[in-house]
């Protein structure tokens, strides 16, 4: 990474291609001098410090031209917007402001993907587990590993300003490699844009957030943008899902294929599966053939990361499992031993997968009760 504090204004604008301008309260323009050094990047005018950049973000609910002037009293040096504002400072004035953001971000916060090993995990179920699997493997074979994504951040995928500055942070702290939710929203909205990835995992595709993708054409399109050259080096792709089979075949690039049948000897019960991988034994303590999957993904991700196969296996065998996630609690009732399923299933297919799954644990003669429900607001 860079030591030198900050980067230069002029280089942003340089990278981004376009004009640095000064503009005038009164309205006119004149090229800029500024020897201005940015040192944090934000979308979010109340995060504004000095020496920040503030970027004027056109959203669907607010347009963030509006808090230019709350920005600017707050200390911002200049701004990065998508038309000319006249509010005294220097202004960088683009096209897409939400593009030029995760360039500007990237770059001020070091591009430290580049000095990392990053896995980004897209699809619509899995992912928080996946990411976790991976970290854990990593972190059980002596490297120093993180995650990003639902247990850790407000949004999946955080935006590129927080996204740039948690790997910069990491990196300075020794991590080794990252593991990171990459939600639809994150590709269509250029969160990961400018970030590098070792290996894009694609888990599987269901109906959700169609309030934003319109279609599920769209959706998976916004998915396969992870895939797209120069955004990830490997690949791993679930086979068994129907549009994991449909880019593995389309994509143009070589991947590497995941399917249950890749589980030999495969035992599920309510204690944890046990299976055979790549002739390695694996003894998973989580129950559910979908986590079977999961762990196939994270350990395919792994051996391109660098390990080996013994250190995966042995990585996985060590697994808790992830809070919320086909989580099994077990009690006593009058009747005997009872146990309970806590999931975070929010789709149709995530559900038939988690029903699937607890019906598998089901011992003849009893009984499966299902309570479920959704928090609203989404499609």
């Amino acid at each position: 990474m860079n030591d030198d504090p900050g980067v230069a204004l002029v280089r942003l604008a340089e990278l981004l291609g376009a004009e640095l301008r000064t503009a005038s309260v009164e309205g006119s323009t004149s090229p800029a001098s500024s020897q201005a050094r940015i040192v944090r990047v934000t979308q979010d005018s109340r995060q504004v410090q000095a020496d920040t950049l503030f970027c004027c973000i056109s959203g669907t609910e607010q347009d963030g031209h509006m808090f230019a002037a709350d920005a600017v009293a707050a200390g911002a040096v200049a701004l990065l917007t998508e038309r000319p504002l006249g509010l005294g400072v220097d202004e960088i004035v683009v096209s897409d402001s939400r593009a030029a953001l995760a360039i500007a971000a990237a770059e001020v916060s070091g591009r430290p993907s580049e000095h990392l090993g990053v896995v980004g995990v897209t699809g619509t179920n899995g992912k928080t587990t996946v990411v976790s699997m991976i970290a854990g493997v990593l972190n059980h074979a002596g490297r120093v590993a993180r995650s990003i994504g639902t247990l850790t951040s407000e949004r999946t995928t955080p935006e590129a300003p927080e996204l740039q500055r948690l790997l910069a942070e990491m990196l300075d702290q020794g991590v080794t490699d990252v593991a990171i939710e990459v939600s639809s929203h994150a590709l269509m909205l250029h969160r990961v844009d400018e970030t590098q990835f070792a290996v894009g995992v694609f888990t599987n595709l269901g109906h959700d957030h169609m309030d934003f993708h319109s279609t599920p054409e769209q959706y998976f399109a916004a998915k396969a943008k992870l895939f797209e050259p120069g955004r990830c080096r490997n690949a791993v792709v679930y086979l068994g899902d129907t549009h994991g089979k449909l880019l593995y075949e389309a994509s143009g690039r070589t991947m590497v294929g995941v399917s249950l049948d890749q589980a030999a000897e495969l035992s599920v019960g309510v204690a944890g599966s046990s299976f055979l991988w790549r002739d390695t034994p694996v003894n998973l303590r989580m129950a559910g053939r979908h986590n079977v999957v999961n762990a196939l993904l994270a350990a395919e991700s792994c051996l391109l990361l660098g390990l080996e196969v013994d250190q995966i296996a042995q990585g996985l065998s060590t697994l808790e499992g992830v809070s919320g996630r086909f989580e099994i609690i077990r009690f006593m009732t009058a009747g005997g031993e009872a146990a309970a399923v806590v999931d975070y299933a929010h789709t149709p297919d995530a559900l038939e997968q988690a029903l699937l799954a607890a019906r598998d644990l089901v011992t003849p003669g009893a009984r499966l009760h299902v309570v479920f429900g959704c928090g609203g607001d989404r499609d």
